[in-house]
């Protein structure tokens, strides 16, 4: 059960209510404190990003293409989007060899309302480079290029990269993998 983890207030009157769980566990395992049911399933999202990015460095590929530390922390997180971001997504693949035409996160808006309202405007063309997930997917891309594995399937399941993944979070979790419930974010 979701309980109520924080209400916002404007002028007295509740605007909104978040719900959710917390589960605070110690490095054994057991659970120490924590807020409604710790035993409620709710996928990663996001936060799974940092297990997806582990190959990068398992496979050598972070050190084989010279990733800085910005770099390896575009590969583990969700970005807005931003020029910035674009630009260095942009030199990633360049050291890969490759072009947005690789990145298979799809085109999506900025977060960054600055950049997308350019795009809106139509004085930006939309890029892949501008999804919050670029980083992630170009990171994937550079591990299969690592580790010699086919690009254009990088998102199916049954890669050999995904199965990697998978197999990583299996082993962060202590949980099977044939007990981890996959799912398929917007990204891919």
């Amino acid at each position: 059960m979701l309980a109520v983890l924080a209400e916002a207030t404007r002028g007295g009157v509740v605007e909104s209510v978040h719900h959710g769980v917390i589960a605070v566990a110690n490095t054994t395992g057991d659970l120490v404190a924590g807020v409604g049911d710790p035993s409620t399933f709710a996928f990663f999202r996001s936060a799974a990003k940092p297990f997806q990015a582990i190959p990068v460095i398992e496979s050598g590929a972070a050190d084989r293409f010279g990733f800085t530390p910005a770099e390896l922390a575009l590969c583990c997180a969700s970005h807005y989007g931003e020029p910035l971001h674009q630009r260095q997504i942009a030199v990633m693949l360049a050291k890969l060899g490759l072009t947005d035409a690789a990145l298979q996160c799809g085109i999506a808006a900025p977060m960054d309302t600055a950049e997308a309202a350019r795009i809106g405007a139509g004085l930006l063309p939309p890029t892949p480079r501008q999804s919050e997930c670029s980083g992630k997917h170009t990171g994937m891309l550079a591990s299969c290029l690592a580790l010699g594995y086919p690009l254009e399937s990088y998102l199916e399941p049954d890669h050999p990269l995904q199965r990697r993944i998978l197999t990583i979070v299996s082993e962060v979790l202590r949980l099977p993998e044939n007990e981890i419930v996959v799912g398929i974010d917007g990204c891919g």
